[in-house]
């Protein structure tokens, strides 16, 4: 599959990368009308904070915020009261492991160069997964995920492993075409809808 960028070449979608979007997606979608192919998007989030709390603590609580931004050009969430593609959307959470796919560099994912081909290895244990809900409306949404049980494993394994906090992947629960979730990201302009992870 190729995927178009803006100045009107195409590059492999698997070499693609996101990193500097104003916008998360993950989804399973075409886009043959704009002649650009399609694909699976799937994102990775880390929040550097979390190396600052100590591996002896206990994680009462830990949720990951997500704010959908206002109408773009995207589509937006595919699911909401109303929608003309009623496939529903939920969402996995899942921990990306320390190590990933090149030993030699366990830090090894960067947002800006991060591609399909070269995305870090996650949790395979579905116990230690976290289900994102599915959205309630098409923009503007906010949905709170429980992630405490993932930011405990980090925070636990921190003490043995520099690395343990390599971050967050989120994926639709059924990569199957139009299911979108979409989010605003740290690149948009409007800080106040930032991921944000609130931990006790």
């Amino acid at each position: 599959d190729n995927h178009c960028i803006p100045n009107g070449a195409s590059i492999p979608a698997a070499d693609m990368n996101l990193g500097t979007s104003p916008e998360m997606n993950f989804c399973r979608w075409t886009w043959n009308d704009a002649g650009c192919g399609e694909g699976t998007i799937r994102e990775v989030i880390r929040f550097t904070g979390l190396s600052t709390i100590p591996s002896s603590a206990t994680i009462l609580s830990a949720e990951l915020r997500l704010n959908g931004p206002t109408p773009t050009l995207q589509w937006g969430n595919n699911y909401y009261p109303g929608t003309p593609l009623p496939n529903t959307n939920p969402g996995w959470v899942k921990r990306v492991l320390p190590g990933g796919n090149n030993p030699a560099n366990p830090d090894n994912w960067d947002e800006n160069v991060v591609t399909w081909n070269t995305q870090p290895n996650t949790d395979p244990n579905a116990a230690n997964w976290a289900p994102i809900a599915v959205t309630g409306a098409r923009w503007g949404f906010l949905q709170v995920t429980d992630v405490t049980n993932i930011v405990q494993q980090i925070v636990s394994e921190s003490a043995t492993d520099a690395y343990a906090n390599n971050g967050f992947m989120l994926q639709l629960q059924t990569e199957v075409y139009y299911r979108q979730q979409c989010y605003s990201s740290s690149d948009g302009s409007h800080s106040t809808l930032w991921p944000e992870l609130i931990v006790k």
